[in-house]
């Protein structure tokens, strides 16, 4: 049963002798305490596979990943993982949280109803209120921990999954808090700082604390003076001003876990079968730090959005960046590859965007690739029966002024249009809630109080491509440019930007971009934030200067 008090923890005995040198992080040994939190609630159905269910990847993959290792473990959630199962299983019956790239075979199962007894070991619920009840508790097992680490003269990893935050704080997290969406935001006061952890450690001896961070902005945290002394190293999805990424939505609409998670573990996996295997590893001396992390964000550096315009590239901090690898003591590197190999694995998803796919170039994709991804797109969105519940709670004003069925069956037009309009990255927080409620709306599943957020977000959004594709007309910029609905920046700029000998071209772009970004073109409707990702309308317009 789920319960509130800190779990018992099952941990496996190092076998005698078991020693190498690894090269790669996390180090855990018989001395490590782990806390791992996943900060996302499902109040609003948030942890939904298709919303941020990839956070609750994230979480049961490292759960997983570490079982029967360390002195002690304790994974925090604000829910039950029966509670998602039950819910989301039945439209992902595959299993609905799973890692990897959908375009690439061998994606684990995390979670699912064969997996709730392992999913539930060392597990702790907290308080699941939408307020600061979850994020309170947490710091009070964080402190736990920690008095009992120092009392062995053992480590903490901390593990944290969970939103970041740079509008209202340098990248503060949010534990368990009620989904705001676009119209709000967070007070300050409500988020897990730095400075709330470093005085959670107060009066505490001195203890060797490593931090991963999967979260938005999260190299606020790297360079923080409030939590790197307490902490070494601090590891970060994201640089201080960069979202997180997540991987792209599968067939199956699933947001398949973080990339930072897959590409670290994929490195520590690649170790250990190399060990299992029996070949000769390189000596520590020849990887260090920095090493390290410029093999993991040359990785992630293949997803970014093009022309480094978004994204996440990885930040690290250690005062022995030069510094070679630990001794890792008592446990072999074929645990984690034996924890890894009980994971279900299944194949990548049946259909998925050519453009998207890291293994083809933009040159090399057909176009009946492209034709037969985009039968399959149009198939999808074709419109569904809506409810007829006229239980319309939405509140605030809609920007067409319509009300029930009226403001239904707009909103539906609406998401048609704008998911038929090559949208940009869906990964990003502000864009995946846009696409994620236009899926639902147009399969009839909608939340009737959103109605009215989303009809504000899609109309301004679809009026500012309208705004930009008349002002490329008026200027005559109109001879080298596709309509906007069928242009996409990816597509574009993989063909116009990307590689080598066209640094004068990104130079200039950018330049254009600099500038058509102090234009706003359409005026947001009052009391919305319709999403800061939202930069479709300013890259066509930098395009078609560039192009002329």
């Amino acid at each position: 049963m789920p319960s509130d008090t800190e779990p018992e923890t099952v941990t496996a005995k190092p076998l005698p002798g078991e020693q190498t040198t690894t090269r790669s992080p996390p180090d855990i040994n018989p001395n490590t305490h782990i806390l791992g939190v996943c900060g996302t609630t499902n109040i609003k159905s948030t942890a939904a596979p298709d919303e941020d269910g990839w956070m609750v990847t994230d979480l049961f993959t490292w759960k997983g990943i570490f079982k029967g290792l360390g002195a002690s473990q304790t994974w925090m959630t604000c829910f039950d993982p029966g509670d998602l199962v039950d819910k989301y299983e039945k439209d992902h019956p595959q299993g609905p949280y799973v890692l990897g790239d959908p375009y690439e075979d061998g994606r684990a199962v995390v979670l699912s109803s064969k997996q709730l007894n392992s999913a539930r070991q060392n597990l702790l619920i907290g308080p699941d209120t939408g307020e600061t009840d979850f994020r309170d508790r947490f710091l009070q097992i964080f402190r736990q921990i920690c008095i009992k680490a120092a009392e062995t003269d053992g480590s903490v990893l901390l593990l944290i999954v969970a939103h970041g935050d740079l509008e209202v704080s340098d990248g503060g997290l949010n534990l368990g808090l009620i989904p705001q969406y676009l119209p709000k935001r967070y007070d300050p006061s409500l988020l897990l700082t730095p400075e709330m952890l470093s005085k959670a450690l107060s009066g505490l001896p001195e203890l060797k604390i490593i931090t991963f961070l999967t979260s938005c902005f999260s190299g606020n945290w790297v360079i923080t003076p409030e939590w790197t002394p307490h902490s070494d190293p601090v590891m970060a999805s994201a640089h201080k001003n960069e979202i997180a990424r997540s991987w792209a939505c599968s067939t199956e609409g699933r947001f398949s876990g973080g990339v930072f998670t897959t590409y670290v573990l994929q490195e520590l996996l690649k170790e250990a079968k190399i060990i299992e295997e029996g070949q000769d590893l390189p000596e520590s001396k020849d990887r260090t730090w920095v090493a390290w992390y410029e093999r993991v964000k040359s990785l992630m550096a293949q997803l970014r959005c093009r022309s480094e315009l978004g994204g996440s590239l990885p930040q690290f901090t250690s005062t022995g960046g030069t510094s070679s690898f630990w001794s890792r003591t008592g446990y072999p590197m074929g645990r984690y590859l034996e924890n890894w190999n009980e994971f279900p694995k299944i194949p990548k998803s049946k259909w998925a965007d050519p453009h998207k796919s890291k293994r083809v170039r933009t040159e090399d994709v057909s176009q009946d690739d492209v034709d037969t991804y985009w039968t399959f797109v149009n198939d999808a969105h074709k419109a569904f029966p809506l409810s007829t519940n006229n239980n319309d709670r939405s509140g605030g004003s809609s920007w067409s002024g319509a009300t029930g069925q009226r403001l239904r069956s707009k909103t539906k037009d609406l998401a048609h249009r704008y998911l038929s309009s090559t949208p940009p990255d869906e990964t990003i927080p502000s864009n995946r809630w846009i696409f994620t409620t236009s899926n639902r709306l147009l399969a009839g599943k909608y939340d009737p109080e959103e109605l009215t957020d989303l009809e504000n977000a899609l109309s301004w959004r679809l009026y500012t491509m309208d705004e930009a594709e008349k002002m490329v007309k008026v200027l005559k910029l109109d001879q080298k440019m596709v309509p906007i609905a069928k242009w996409d920046f990816a597509e574009w700029s993989g063909r116009e930007l990307e590689g080598r000998g066209q640094e004068s071209k990104r130079t200039v772009f950018n330049k254009n971009l600099s500038i058509v970004q102090e234009w706003p073109l359409v005026t947001q409707p009052p009391g919305v934030n319709c999403g800061p990702g939202w930069m479709k309308p300013h890259h066509y317009l930098a395009a078609a200067f560039s192009a002329n």
